[in-house]
């Protein structure tokens, strides 16, 4: 087996054990958040709005994170006037 056959063998076990691992952890945050909705029995309407909220608030967060440096764009935008 050669050089690259070894390294593309490594990097596929890798990511198996990665998403293994992603998938371990997304059954147990569904377990959590499913044992929250069970207990409070929210309407259907508003467990969706509180979801969407939560996606927000989670997805505003790592926009934040990917494309604001150093509280500056990333990339030179210059304005047309």
């Amino acid at each position: 087996m050669g050089r690259k056959e070894t390294i593309q063998k490594l990097a596929e076990e890798l990511e198996l054990k990665y998403q293994a691992a992603k998938k371990v952890e997304a059954e147990a945050l569904h377990n959590a958040i499913a044992d929250v909705i069970s207990q409070s029995r929210p309407d259907a309407q508003t467990l969706l709005f509180v979801l969407e909220m939560v996606r927000f608030e989670c997805l505003s967060q790592k926009y934040g994170e990917l494309f604001i440096q150093g509280g500056k764009p990333p990339l030179d935008i210059k304005i047309e006037q």
